[in-house]
């Protein structure tokens, strides 16, 4: 068997069980940096470090709400916090590595059981795989055959809770075995498709988005092949044109759903949350309560630039400030008349 290759990592088994094409990305996404920020806050919150003054509200909520749970069957006497562990062949050889949140052996009176729990900080989706890679790593290091799982959705307050014994987690090895050999099979479809790297040259996902098109009205039967790297100008225009209408497409559906939602319509995995965003309406009353001094306080504040142009008028805006704004620059593709050439 081959060694340590990354396609092997827990976090890839949820899909892999589905399609052994499957490549993590390892894109950076809003949701990933939330689940980073998430994590490292269990990890203080578990371990009884101090959390920073500025933590998001939301973000702690989810995050104690784990905590909590994750305290009614372990104690930080008897547990690991984000516990490296290995996935180890049957020459005792490593094959992959993985970080689980929390790992104990907890003392109950029929005896000592091992405990593997794994936040997540997203939507409800089927993690099961993942935790079963923990658990079979779990209980290659501590010598026993069965293992109790915990899944923590920490935004939808919700937890999963299954026992895996060990020979239950062999297809994991047979996932492993069939990929190092070579044996794919087909491309199947599956709700972690977003994370793979072959999503846009994939035709499994090719086909349900050309579906998808077709029952819209819309034909990109044309674009049997989305790889950007070798497209002509004419396909890239074409690629361009479908991925804004498929955009616009995701919109309205996404709108539909949460309409539903505000309709009382539950919607497994998905639910409203208030996230505050606070301001100060009235500046100079916050600057005689702050205690600061002119300067800290102007550290501490931020000036639109166009709203300020508006109140100084362009022309006196442009002679006194140009020097003092930055500008920064984003560019987008307009929409303009093409012409196939000959």
């Amino acid at each position: 068997m081959a060694g340590h290759h990354p396609i092997f990592a827990p976090s890839a088994f949820p899909a892999l069980v589905h399609c052994r094409h499957f490549r993590n990305s390892g894109a950076e996404s809003a949701n990933a940096t939330r689940g980073t920020i998430q994590h490292e806050l269990l990890a203080k919150l578990l371990t009884g470090q101090p959390i920073p003054d500025d933590v998001d509200t939301n973000d702690l909520a989810c995050v104690e709400w784990a905590v909590n749970n994750i305290n009614t069957v372990t104690s930080a006497e008897n547990r690991l916090v984000e516990a490296g562990l290995m996935l180890l062949d049957d020459d005792w050889q490593e094959i992959t590595f993985g970080t689980a949140d929390v790992v104990s052996m907890v003392p109950r009176a029929n005896g000592d059981t091992l405990v593997v729990a794994d936040y997540k900080s997203g939507n409800y989706k089927d993690y099961k795989p993942q935790l079963h890679v923990y658990a079979r790593m779990a209980m290659q290091r501590y010598g026993v055959n069965r293992c109790e799982c915990r899944i923590l959705f920490g935004m939808d307050r919700r937890y999963e809770m299954f026992v895996v014994n060990y020979n239950e987690t062999d297809y994991i090895i047979d996932i492993i075995n069939k990929i190092n050999a070579g044996q794919l099979g087909e491309e199947k479809a599956n709700e972690f498709c977003c994370y793979c790297m072959y999503q846009s040259t994939c035709p499994q996902t090719q086909a349900i988005v050309t579906a998808v098109a077709k029952a819209d009205g819309y034909d990109i039967t044309g674009l049997v092949d989305w790889s950007i790297d070798n497209a002509t100008p004419e396909k890239l225009s074409q690629m361009y044109t479908a991925a804004t209408w498929l955009e616009k497409f995701a919109e309205r559906i996404k709108e539909g759903v949460k309409q539903k939602i505000k309709d009382g319509t539950e919607v497994p995995g998905y639910r409203f949350v208030s996230i505050t965003r606070r301001s100060i309406t009235d500046i100079p009353a916050a600057f005689q309560a702050s205690g600061l001094t002119q300067e800290e306080f102007l550290d501490a504040c931020t000036v639109s630039a166009a709203k300020l142009e508006k109140k100084m008028g362009k022309t006196n805006f442009g002679a006194n400030m140009a020097s003092l704004v930055h500008e920064s620059i984003s560019e987008q593709l307009k929409r303009t008349s093409y012409e196939k050439s000959s």
